[in-house]
């Protein structure tokens, strides 16, 4: 399936998690948007991304 992913095209699998993408993405710990809803990190383990959906991803590199 094809979603929108900051602004670019990808193909994922049906079926694929939040927790999913952020891992195959390489990333350690993320901000997640989906279609214009911040969502909580205790909800990527069980949110199902779908076909056409709007993700924005930001990168947590640093805190403090």
């Amino acid at each position: 399936m094809i979603v929108i992913c900051n602004n670019k095209k990808i193909e994922l699998e049906e079926g694929t998690t939040v927790a999913q993408l952020i891992h195959d993405l390489n990333y350690r710990r993320a901000a997640v948007w989906l279609n214009g809803e911040q969502l909580l990190a205790s909800a990527y383990e069980n949110r199902v991304i779908n076909a056409e959906d709007q993700i924005k991803i930001l990168r947590i590199v640093a805190g403090g």
